[in-house]
């Protein structure tokens, strides 16, 4: 593209008078057409079209556009990598042309990229080359000249012009071939000096040979003019692939400025300013990367990770702990890793005064409080109740319809958040729907982090109802940040269909026994149980102590213990007095942190069959 620079000053003063509009004017289209024309025809000199006011004009429109695009990292990742395509293209013009120079700029332009990508050997070795090369002038003059002039840099083995090929490639194809295939090296006859002596110095001896049987016999190879790429048949393929490319870049625009973040195009998957993808910027990091290499010995020289460029697939394997990067450690396997060392003193119950592990194994599995089965408590009371037929209208969980209504692959989310509302119009009619929202950290993080272990959990993905929804239900809506936009979606289809649609701040349990109230103080039949009814059903010796059995069997907001469950801790409790005795000291508002530390250890003796009397919890414990 021209540059204003150097131009005359009939050009710049008409520069200067350039209107910066956002689209070229329909007469400026008309002279770059036929400018265009004219130059493949040949009819106009290329040195010409510099003067061209509408090409100055095209230029600057691409100068200000492109300044624009560097707002978005998605647009500039996609820019970078057009670059990228075209320092490839650059390579194989100056390859296969033979244009030395050509070459040199195209590895320069690699140099960056190389590093970014922490290929430390491709990034030392082409820039050693390129230093070599440059000093190829004084060094070696006539091989620069060999170079320069006629192209032998690279190999021809026919005199079209765009029949260059690379050293390595004929190397691998001609020579190895050679020496691999029928009367080579490695067909019976041995490596050794001799041997190879001997095949270097008559393979020339061969091809005379060759040569002259060709012409005796009167039968020679020969190839068509026209290059293959030209063929009707790729040209065919060439254009639907280019057609279905274009199709899909209609569909997923990266110059998309209404989200500025860097985004995949395929999955929607969104970097956040604090997860560390950096891909838009392989040349800043490249090129701080060879600056860090300068004035060092090539076996010296090394790449940080930390320096590399992290892409987005980075996302999908980063575990962090406050922001930073860990390696999850399993307390089970330290614990038996310390234990297969203890094991190896005479004293072995010395070691189990302490816990071994980062969390007590009695409370925690694996980083999470162990679940506690919340029914039970209530059927421990008053026994099953039989489910009752629902009258009158619903009022639904939205959480467990997420995963009720199952996606069909490669299924935009606009028809997924359709099925949705079909399902509940044609199972429920009109409806309550009540949605969780755990936007900020709640009672039941531990939880929801527990039904998500085992599965996959994608990254940020910025949902667009028009694209493919992503491949894996469960991993999407295990994402908190996914599963919040798809429910602020479904909540505007829901509501589209007369629908009624509440949305909690934080667990919905409390706002879906609300709306019921609510709905049975307006008239509608529902069955509600009374927790006053219930209490009756529980005997009076075991009431003081509820909240004593709920802290040891777990809810929400604590763990149970392990291997044991609400109904034998229940049935202990009714039988045992020096168990209730504990739970007293827990109910006394005078007790001390001490008081109320002893009776838990007692309390975790009696729980696991032993005598508080004669046994501590280390030994307990062993």
């Amino acid at each position: 593209m021209p540059s204003a620079a150097g131009e005359d000053d009939s050009v710049n003063n008409d520069d200067n008078n350039i209107a910066m509009n956002d689209r070229l004017a329909d007469e400026d289209v008309q002279e770059l057409d036929s400018l265009y024309h004219n130059v493949v025809d040949e009819s106009v000199p290329v040195t010409d079209i510099s003067n061209s006011i509408s090409l100055l004009k095209l230029e600057r429109l691409l100068q200000k556009v492109m300044k624009k695009m560097d707002t978005s990292r998605t647009a500039k990742l996609w820019l970078l990598y057009k670059d990228y395509i075209e320092t490839v293209k650059l390579f194989i013009h100056a390859e296969r042309l033979g244009s030395w120079s050509l070459h040199l700029i195209a590895v320069e332009k690699m140099l960056n990229l190389f590093a970014a990508t922490g290929h430390i050997h491709y990034a030392k070795s082409a820039r050693l080359y390129l230093q070599q090369m440059r000093d190829l002038p004084n060094d070696y003059p006539w091989l620069y000249k060999s170079f320069t002039e006629h192209g032998y840099h690279t190999i021809r083995r026919s005199d079209r012009r765009w029949a260059g090929l690379w050293t390595d490639l004929v190397i691998e194809q001609v020579m190895m071939r050679s020496i691999k295939s029928l009367g080579g090296l490695t067909r019976g006859r041995g490596i050794t000096e001799g041997v190879r002596h001997m095949w270097i110095h008559s393979m020339h001896r061969c091809a005379s040979i060759h040569n002259a049987m060709t012409t005796l016999t009167n039968l020679h190879f020969n190839s068509s003019e026209q290059h293959v790429e030209l063929g009707t048949a790729r040209r065919n393929r060439d254009y639907n692939d280019l057609t279905l490319i274009a199709n899909w870049l209609d569909q997923h625009n990266p110059f998309d400025f209404d989200n500025l973040k860097l985004r995949s195009l395929s999955t929607g998957i969104t970097a956040e300013d604090g997860d560390g993808i950096n891909c838009d910027l392989a040349e800043e990091s490249g090129e701080a990367i060879h600056m860090k290499l300068d004035n060092l010995s090539i076996a010296d020289a090394t790449i940080k990770r930390c320096d590399q460029i992290k892409p987005i697939e980075c996302l999908y394997n980063n575990v962090k702990i406050n922001g930073q990067p860990i390696t999850p450690i399993d307390p089970s396997v330290l614990c038996s890793r310390l234990v297969a060392i203890a094991l190896r003193e005479d004293n072995v119950s010395q070691y189990f005064e302490y816990e071994l592990a980062v969390e007590p194994t009695a409370t925690f599995k694996q980083g999470l409080m162990r679940p506690a089965d919340k029914p039970k408590m209530r059927e421990a009371f008053i026994g099953k109740t039989k489910q009752s037929t629902p009258v009158g209208i619903d009022v639904l969980d939205g959480g467990d319809i997420l995963h009720t209504v199952r996606w069909s692959q490669n299924t935009s989310y606009d028809d997924i958040l359709k099925k949705y509302v079909v399902y509940i119009r044609k199972h429920y009619g009109t409806c309550y729907v009540v949605f969780d929202g755990y936007d900020e950290p709640s009672t039941k993080d531990h939880e929801h982090i527990r039904r998500s272990a085992g599965c996959k959990t994608s990254a940020n993905i910025t949902i667009i109802i028009t694209h493919t929804a992503h491949n894996n239900q469960e991993a999407f809506l295990n994402n908190s940040n996914n599963k919040s936009q798809f429910i602020s979606l479904l909540c505007e289809y829901l509501m589209r269909d007369n629908q009624h649609v509440h949305r909690s701040t934080g667990d919905a349990d409390t706002l879906v026994i609300s709306v019921s109230l609510q709905l049975a103080r307006d008239g509608f039949q529902n069955t509600v149980h009374g927790i006053r009814d219930c209490l009756d059903n529980i005997s009076p010796e075991l009431k003081a102590f509820l909240l004593f059995m709920d802290a040891f069997t777990g809810c929400d907001t604590n763990s149970s213990i392990f291997n044991k469950g609400k109904q034998s801790i229940v049935k202990l409790m009714a039988k045992s007095l020096e168990l209730q005795q504990c739970a007293c000291v827990f109910n006394d508002d005078n007790a001390d942190q001490k008081q109320v530390g002893d009776a838990g250890v007692r309390a975790f003796i009696i729980f696991y069959g032993a005598n508080p009397a004669n046994t501590s919890l280390n030994n307990l414990r062993y």
